[in-house]
């Protein structure tokens, strides 16, 4: 328990210098799975990256978590993958959305419609990529344009829960590009 506290506490200080970081400087926010990584092994967390073949796509899921099965209607509407944590509450969804074509940066100017909030401009792994909250769905979302005018949305939820901001954030961390 002691050791989760403190990867919890080291992971809310690195990520308290990002945003100081972010208020001295207009830059945009960058994470790196290789910096997490390493630190997620020294406190034993586990969990596994899942390749998405069709949109090349990997992301580090905990080991809590399982995939649910899509059903047809899921698929038609643009989902890729589901997971679940063992009590059914935290979640992950990856959809890709066909926006005919617009810009990662027009997608962002069209989020406040949505009820969109915290809306910033990151680099997860060197992809460009937009993060923002529905605090009406209690979620974050990281959103990614691709060369064939999709949008990827990796959704993760409760926002609310305590701790689930440090949780999101290594996920969030952890999409990258397949190999």
């Amino acid at each position: 328990m002691k050791k989760i506290i403190a990867l919890v506490l080291a992971l809310v200080l690195a990520l308290s210098a990002v945003g100081a970081f972010a208020e001295a400087a207009p830059e945009q926010v960058e994470l790196n799975w290789e910096t997490v990584e390493p630190t997620l092994a020294d406190f034993g967390l586990t969990g596994d990256f899942v390749t998405f073949e069709q949109i090349a796509v990997k992301l580090w899921v905990p080991a809590s978590m399982t995939a649910v099965e899509l059903t047809q209607e899921d698929i038609d509407n643009g989902f890729i993958a589901y997971f679940l944590d063992d009590d059914q509450t935290a979640q992950i969804s990856v959809v890709y959305v066909d926006v005919s074509g617009m810009s990662l940066e027009e997608y962002a100017a069209k989020l406040p419609e949505l009820g969109a909030t915290e809306i910033e401009a990151v680099t997860i792994n060197g992809l460009p990529a937009i993060s923002y909250v529905l605090e009406e769905n209690d979620c974050v979302c990281i959103a990614f344009a691709t060369e064939a005018g999709y949008i990827l949305e990796v959704t993760m939820a409760p926002k609310s829960v305590e701790g689930a901001d440090i949780a999101w954030a290594i996920v969030g961390s952890s999409i990258m590009a397949a190999e």
